[in-house]
């Protein structure tokens, strides 16, 4: 028997006689003690899966001498082989009606779940990102079937899901206004790589200005600003780039 311990509630247990089962224990506290204890009832139950009588006092053991109530644990919702990856898909495609659902169905088929995603349409074309969760032994047949979907006129680009870094950013909404020239979103960009600052999100038009008409550079970002930098220096910073460059920057009170 071998039990994997992650924080945050997911568990693989296995055994001999199964091969592997993953479920879920919901705690209001998302930190490393919750995770022990949660590892706790995870070895007292591992028995049961083994098809031996798993004890309730040491499923309870690492919860009652804490001080805490066990979890309700449905297990009628364990099933075996039921691990999930995870996929960040890149698609591109000709504009026209019914593109996503031709997508979407394909990720249905294969038991996957839609979880997150950005989609867009330019210049006669569409384009996205999106991440997706897949049952692990669906996963290739997943991805064949998203590659296959290029005789469809759909391209996709596939990658797995990466790590994210701890928290040592703050979430700012940028607004940008200026007057239109080459080079201004390299100037930007650059600029901003120089302060340590990432790019969470970026939209950029050029559009006519109300009066006379010359064409203004708008953008709209979400910066992952570092702790360290504060909210007027990257602001002055931003301003040398041009003297009509006006800047906006607010702290949003979400990521």
């Amino acid at each position: 028997m071998r039990c994997s311990q992650k924080t945050g509630g997911l568990f693989h247990i296995n055994t001999k006689s199964c091969t592997r089962f993953v479920f879920c224990l919901a705690h209001p506290r998302r930190s490393r003690l919750a995770g022990e204890w949660a590892f706790g009832v995870c070895v007292g139950l591992a028995g049961a899966f083994a098809g031996k009588p798993a004890p309730a006092q040491a499923a309870a053991m690492g919860w009652k001498a804490r001080g805490m109530r066990l979890p309700i644990l449905d297990l009628s919702l364990l099933k075996e082989g039921c691990a999930m990856d995870h996929l960040v898909l890149t698609v591109f495609a000709p504009d026209k009606a019914g593109q996503v659902e031709r997508i979407a169905q394909c990720i249905a088929e294969h038991g996957g779940n839609w979880l997150e995603s950005r989609l867009s349409r330019m210049a006669g074309q569409f384009a996205g990102i999106l991440r997706v969760a897949v049952p692990a032994e669906a996963y290739d047949e997943l991805v064949d079937a998203l590659q296959g979907l290029s005789a469809q006129g759909i391209r996709v680009l596939i990658a797995e899901s990466g790590v994210e870094q701890s928290c040592t950013w703050k979430p700012i909404a940028m607004e940008l206004v200026g007057n239109d020239r080459p080079g201004i979103v390299r100037d930007i960009t650059r600029l901003l790589a120089e302060q340590g600052v990432n790019l969470e999100r970026l939209v950029t038009e050029v559009r006519p200005a109300p009066m006379s008409s010359e064409p203004l550079f708008h953008a709209e970002a979400i910066l992952a600003v570092p702790l360290t930098l504060s909210l007027e220096v990257l602001q002055a910073r931003l301003e040398t780039l041009a003297d009509d460059l006006m800047v906006e920057l607010v702290l949003r009170s979400e990521p």
